[in-house]
């Protein structure tokens, strides 16, 4: 990850405590050193903050990780819990603008994830299960009309799969079975089925 370099140097430190025993009836002290928590920064040649992220007790991750450009530009927000990535990490542009979240449980990705153009229309859209796609996935151009949606189980193409022109007419209906394609329509510019074509399972084409 760029930034964090330098985070490697120290992940905690070392802090007095008071301790108080009771000796006989005598109530005493004692000082002790106990690690803390810590925000570690690293920074640009030119003084600019590159990156901090803060770190438990036993310098694990723990709660927020940001990085930032030279100019001092949010580009990466993720969420740490005891080393592990949990909740929603997101991604920007070198402008500032959002470009993907993705939510995260014990470092996998696991439900929504979202992707943006950078004039802030949706580019995709779908869901992990155990670190994989699994469910619809939507995709959009960058005027936001729907330009595909597809099923996916375990990562991999499942069931029917669309794609639609600029006006939202169905172009092509794809139908997979175990990620194979094993059968295409095309439609006309009136959303008229033209043609159909079966595959082989070996015969598998490129999403479109």
């Amino acid at each position: 990850m760029r930034g964090f370099i330098d985070l490697r140097i120290v992940l905690f430190s070392l802090r007095p405590q008071i301790f108080w025993i009771l000796i006989g009836n005598v109530l005493a002290f004692t000082l002790s050193q106990v690690a803390v928590a810590e925000t570690i920064s690293s920074y640009y040649p030119n003084g600019k903050l590159s990156s901090k992220i803060e770190f438990n007790e036993v310098g694990l991750p723990h709660g927020l990780a940001l990085e930032f450009t030279k100019n001092g530009i949010l580009i990466s927000e993720k969420r740490y819990e005891d080393g592990r990535l949990q909740g929603i990490s997101k991604l920007y542009y070198s402008s500032g603008k959002i470009m993907t979240e993705w939510a995260y449980k014990d470092d996998k990705r696991e439900g929504i994830a979202i992707g943006y153009y950078e004039n802030g229309n949706l580019k995709d859209k779908g869901y992990y299960k155990n670190d994989k796609l699994d469910g619809v996935v939507l995709k959009y151009r960058k005027d936001g009309t729907l330009k595909s949606k597809m099923n996916f189980k375990r990562d991999l193409p499942d069931g029917i799969a669309e794609t639609f022109d600029i006006d939202g007419v169905l172009e092509y209906e794809y139908t997979y079975s175990n990620s194979q394609l094993i059968l295409r329509k095309t439609f006309d510019r009136q959303g008229k089925l033209i043609r159909t074509q079966e595959y082989k399972p070996q015969m598998v084409l490129p999403y479109k």
